[in-house]
């Protein structure tokens, strides 16, 4: 009877030993599980703020230009043009009144035609700098300035908010070198190079603190009469950056 007894009360220790033993075997695995599911939760927290950041950063004109659908036919003839890389130069500000694919379009087709032929690429070239500008100018910058002076060396006439007979559909686009403002309509150049004469200064507006990039600015181009130089100063990329077009004239 007692080793009966005896053995009963050994099943018992035992069973309460393996009960004990399996109840805190439990807990540490739920406790491990749900650590884990926390940091799973966490490192997608991080890789979604990261994507946001990057999807909201402020990017370069060409970039920035690339991601509206309606600029692609811009970027198609900056990239031809060899221009693309120009505009994603961190270096310098520039501004561009950027043409819609509508602008595009409305434009004669058979000389947009013409001007995508690899033989006609400074044609190409002297259209698309009609339309970028030295500095980071605002839509308030502009107007009532009167004139610009547009990187091919040639004017950009301004008349009461309109840009070369064009309006601006979308304004003050930042990017981290410059701006960019959508217009309804394509610039034709004019055949002759000449220097703007603005009707006040034309004041540049500052980076902000996303946006500020170092070095001094210069791009260099031909201004208006033979043998004079041409300065445009401005805020570059960095406060307090200066930014200069240099160049010849092209008229004698």
């Amino acid at each position: 009877m007692k080793k009966l007894m005896y053995a009963a009360s050994m099943f018992a220790v035992i069973g309460m030993v393996a009960c004990g033993g399996s109840g805190k075997s439990d807990a540490d695995a739920a406790k491990a599980k749900a650590d884990s599911l926390a940091k799973i939760e966490a490192m997608k927290k991080d890789s979604m703020d990261k994507a946001l950041a990057a999807l909201n950063a402020v990017k370069d004109i060409t970039t920035t230009a690339s991601e509206n659908p309606q600029l692609s036919t811009l970027v198609e003839l900056l990239t031809a043009a060899n221009l693309a890389e120009t505009l994603k130069d961190q270096t310098k500000s520039f501004t561009v009144f950027a043409p819609t694919n509508d602008a595009f379009n409305k434009f004669d087709q058979k000389q947009l035609a013409e001007l995508k032929e690899p033989k006609n690429v400074e044609k190409l070239k002297d259209v698309l700098l009609q339309h970028v500008v030295a500095g980071r100018l605002m839509a308030a910058d502009v107007q009532g300035v009167g004139q610009l002076q547009a990187l091919n060396g040639k004017v950009i006439e301004e008349s009461n908010g309109m840009i070369g007979g064009a309006n601006i559909l979308e304004s003050n686009k930042e990017c981290n070198n410059g701006y960019i403002h959508t217009i309804d309509k394509v610039l034709t150049p004019p055949k002759a190079k000449s220097t703007a004469k603005p009707k006040k200064p034309v004041s540049t507006t500052k980076p902000t603190e996303e946006t500020k990039t170092p070095a001094e600015n210069t791009v260099t181009g031909r201004g208006g009469s033979e043998g004079g130089e041409q300065k445009v100063t401005g805020r570059g990329g960095s406060e307090g950056g200066e930014q200069k077009v240099t160049g010849r004239g092209g008229n004698k």
